[in-house]
């Protein structure tokens, strides 16, 4: 699958979502020919169980066809942020 049809499925998907907004970051955000997985910083309207964290990685891995790795904007390590910011791409706000 082309990165431009995942970018898409990944807004479509968060869409009625409680998001504020969604970010791509790491390997494949940059572009890079080879990449482990799709990392997904996104940010939360409220916080979310579990198990809804669990579907939520499921759901678009199935989806796109590819590992996917979500990472809650409140759970980012002040040490490696700043890396993060400086990379991300938004693709969904509210």
């Amino acid at each position: 699958m082309k990165r431009d049809e995942i970018i898409s499925i990944i807004k479509d998907y968060f869409t009625d979502k409680p998001v504020k907004s969604v970010y791509l970051f790491g390997s494949f955000a940059r572009g890079e020919k080879y990449y482990n997985d799709v990392d997904v910083l996104v940010d939360f309207e409220r916080g979310i169980t579990l198990i809804d964290h669990a579907k939520f990685i499921n759901d678009l891995a199935e989806l796109i066809g590819e590992k996917v790795d979500i990472v809650p904007h409140s759970g980012l390590s002040s040490r490696i942020k700043p890396y993060v910011d400086a990379e991300k791409i938004l693709i969904h706000e509210r």
